[in-house]
């Protein structure tokens, strides 16, 4: 029998639970000319046996067949892992390029495991949130493992007296913490674990367990009602775990969130020097909304933004309630009640403020009144000369009325230190194709948490921004820009607002 027909039977065997008989199958194919196929199938076979020397022989045997996928690479990993090879595992697990996001996930978790046992704990903590950030894999959950792996406990073990950078709490912000957290309340499902965590489980709790894939374990259904005490127990044993490790990683949030919010006046001065007004206010609302207690007063001197501060402050000091209803968006709870009367109820410095156009226009695009809309933004560009977000909303208007030569003559001024190229570029083609009504769609210039890079809208800003901040000295296309606001746009923008 030939090494093909060899490892498909060895594949078949192990299938049916049959491992040993499937051990000495592979065995004979590998004994008569392994190839490719015959090593990977029998790096699988002895993982799942808990064979892990001869897995981990088998793994340095697969690496020496060229362009191996990123499965086999990720096997070789676990193979090396579990055979106490750490560190070669971590090299390893290092050059994989992942090329999904569920690959990236698994790569970054991996990698936090690894760093865990190597006592490498601000990698790990670096790796697994990447991997928390990137999402939550249905087969294995993650974001619930993470809590009971005994790879990771090193990490929790260590995690709270981790410094947190800037730049830490910058990169941590897309990690959903409050999601995180609430997917790990419930006991149910049982995490998933693997052979590492066999050795720390109280060994009566084994016998649940059947196998997922890749020395990875799941509890049997059957075994859950023919040991149903057993089952009770270890759902709550694996909770308790969890639960004592959990405040660690939330902990970490609200460190982060401090740091960003603390910040947020500093990444507003950044923006307005690169001529990104409306990144650099939504910097300040969103200073002014955390709920840190912050007032306009609190502000600090930042001359580009000395109109919009002394605004903040004639609003707040007139009316501290219809300010933050406001700068909270509290019209949004209820759309059409403030267009109908919320906006008139206004304090009169407040009703006057940009806030409370750009809420009004927002309101009524909301509500499909696009000219109206158009009339509440001019409104605001008026108060606001130097904020092109709600030119952005009027280009946003123009289109969806389909008044596209009109849209592409906004879109056209809007300055290059506030519109990207790569943004530019997209939106031109959007208006040009003519459609998509909805300019913006996939764009998050307002993210829940702000950041320099204001979601994605200007690209690699976080980094331009630490380094601003440490002194370094970068170079920014198109900065300082030459002169953001042209006759030709109040030209064009004044001719929209005349035909609406």
């Amino acid at each position: 029998m030939n090494t093909h027909k060899l490892t498909i039977e060895a594949t078949s065997l192990a299938e049916l639970g049959l491992l040993d008989e499937a051990s000495s199958t592979i065995e004979r194919a590998l004994a008569a000319a392994p190839d490719r196929r015959s090593v990977y199938e029998g790096l699988h076979i002895y993982l799942q046996r808990g064979c892990f020397a001869r897995a981990a022989a088998l793994a340095e045997q697969l690496l020496e067949f060229p362009d191996l996928t990123e499965e086999e690479t990720q096997d070789a990993c676990i193979a090396f892992n579990f055979a106490g090879r750490t560190l070669d595992a971590y090299h390893l697990e290092k050059s994989i390029k992942p090329a999904s996001v569920s690959a990236e996930i698994s790569m970054q978790y991996g990698l936090a495991c690894r760093a865990s046992v190597l006592g490498r704990y601000s990698d790990a903590r670096g790796h697994l949130f990447r991997s928390f950030a990137a999402g939550n894999l249905t087969g294995w959950q993650p974001w619930r493992k993470a809590f009971l792996d005994s790879e990771l406990a090193p990490l929790w073990e260590n995690a709270a007296a981790l410094p947190i950078s800037l730049e830490d709490a910058i990169r941590f912000i897309p990690v959903p913490f409050a999601g995180i957290a609430a997917n790990n309340a419930d006991p149910l499902p049982p995490r998933i674990v693997d052979h590492v965590d066999f050795r720390t489980m109280p060994e009566r709790f084994r016998g649940l367990f059947e196998n997922f894939s890749s020395g990875t374990f799941v509890v049997s259904p059957r075994q859950e009602q023919l040991q149903p005490g057993a089952f009770r127990d270890y759902v709550r044993w694996q909770q308790e775990a969890a639960m004592s490790r959990l405040p660690v990683f939330v902990e970490i949030g609200r460190k982060a969130s401090r740091i960003i919010w603390e910040h947020q006046p500093a990444m507003a001065e950044f923006a307005a020097r690169r001529g990104r007004f409306g990144a650099a206010r939504y910097h300040l609302m969103y200073f002014l909304r955390a709920p840190f207690g912050a007032t306009p007063a609190d502000v600090p001197a930042i001359p580009l933004l000395a109109p919009l501060t002394e605004e903040f402050r004639a609003q707040h000091a007139e009316s501290p309630e219809d300010f933050r209803h406001l700068n909270n968006w509290g019209c949004n709870d209820d759309i059409a009640g403030f267009i109908e009367e919320g906006y008139d109820r206004l304090t009169p410095a407040n009703k006057s403020s940009g806030l409370a156009f750009l809420a009004l226009g927002n309101c009524h695009f909301h509500e499909g009144n696009i000219e109206e809309a158009i009339r509440a933004w001019s409104g605001c560009r008026k108060r606001w000369p130097w904020d092109e977000s709600p030119v952005m909303n009027i280009a946003s208007g123009l289109a969806r009325a389909g008044r596209w030569d009109e849209c592409e003559k906004v879109v056209g001024h809007l300055s290059s230190g506030f519109l990207v190229p790569s943004l530019r570029e997209l939106i031109l083609g959007r208006i040009r194709s003519r459609t998509n009504g909805f300019l913006w769609d996939g764009i998050n210039a307002n993210p829940e948490v702000p950041t320099p890079r204001m979601g994605g809208f200007y690209p690699g800003a976080d980094e331009e921004f630490l380094a601003d901040r440490s002194g370094r000295t970068i170079t920014v296309e198109g900065y300082p820009p030459s002169k953001p606001w042209q006759s030709g746009f109040d030209a064009a923008l004044t001719e929209c607002s005349a035909g609406s």
